[in-house]
């Protein structure tokens, strides 16, 4: 995953809780994808282990707080949702 996807996903997360007056409500989940953002901003291409996590970051946020309506956005979420639960071996 390259920096200009998930800065353009933080941007939308941030600018949809701000419209929806529902920041400080998810102030634990802003937290969370603040610290995510400023820690990896300047990388121009995420690791597996950080890739996860920002995916995590988004299946919390497309199940939780942007709730699918329609049956595409049901089968993207769940999509999303296999994407973000996988599991990864590190070789070391």
């Amino acid at each position: 995953m390259d920096n200009e996807y998930f800065t353009e996903g933080y941007v939308l997360m941030n600018e949809y809780m701000k419209e929806q007056r529902i920041k400080t409500r998810e102030r634990n989940f802003r937290r969370r994808l603040d610290n995510f953002y400023k820690k990896h901003k300047d990388k121009e291409v995420l690791s597996l282990e950080e890739e996860k996590e920002y995916l995590q970051l988004e299946k919390y946020f497309y199940n939780n707080i942007v709730s699918p309506t329609t049956r595409k956005e049901k089968a993207l979420t769940r999509h999303l949702n296999i994407l973000a639960d996988v599991g990864y071996e590190s070789k070391k």
